[in-house]
């Protein structure tokens, strides 16, 4: 249930005929909301708060395609620390840091992971080395995975990564082909 009075966090106000007219509000911005649950009501340029509430009751268990999310937010972390680590150790690290949510998966399966690792693992070096100089990203000057925190907005989560320098960026990793 939601108590009254409640807070409510009005922003870009603008005042008329006695009134007051904000551009957007957060209500009870000491509730945290994960942004990934605010990201994921916007589907083809629409709105809807109906994924985040069916995923709050449904049951969850890792799948494939959030293992391989994982597995390759992870080979990132390491390439930006170590550009030049060999795939192998990748794949060895992989079977370290997953080893139960692998155990899960068939040989066939395994084999597609390792595959498909393979080649996302080749195109996050492409951007490392050729995307981040060209858009004046200096891979030593990235923070892995900062989190963040705004009771103003009522949001919570964690960037893939943070790049400081004369500007900030924000970096997150999607998958899918441009």
């Amino acid at each position: 249930t939601i108590p009254f009075p409640m807070y409510v966090t009005l922003f870009d106000i603008s005042i008329g005929e006695g009134k007051y007219f904000p551009d957007y509000y957060v209500i009870l911005p000491d509730y945290l909301v994960d942004v990934t649950a605010v990201a994921s009501g916007y589907q083809s340029n629409a709105f809807s708060l109906l994924p985040f509430f069916i995923r709050r009751v449904l049951p969850s268990e890792t799948t494939y395609y959030m293992l391989l999310g994982n597995v390759i937010n992870q080979s990132l972390d390491k390439l930006i620390v170590d550009p030049q680590v060999k795939i192998e150790t990748l794949f060895r690290q992989i079977f370290e840091y997953f080893p139960l949510e692998i155990l899960r998966l068939d040989d066939q399966k395994v084999r597609e992971l390792l595959t498909t690792v393979k080649s996302h693992v080749q195109t996050l070096r492409r951007v490392l080395s050729i995307d981040f100089q060209k858009l004046g990203l200096d891979p030593a000057k990235c923070e892995l995975e900062p989190s963040f925190l705004s009771a103003e907005y009522g949001l919570q989560g964690r960037l893939d990564i943070l790049h400081r320098d004369q500007e900030t960026t924000i970096i997150e990793l999607k998958s899918g082909k441009p």
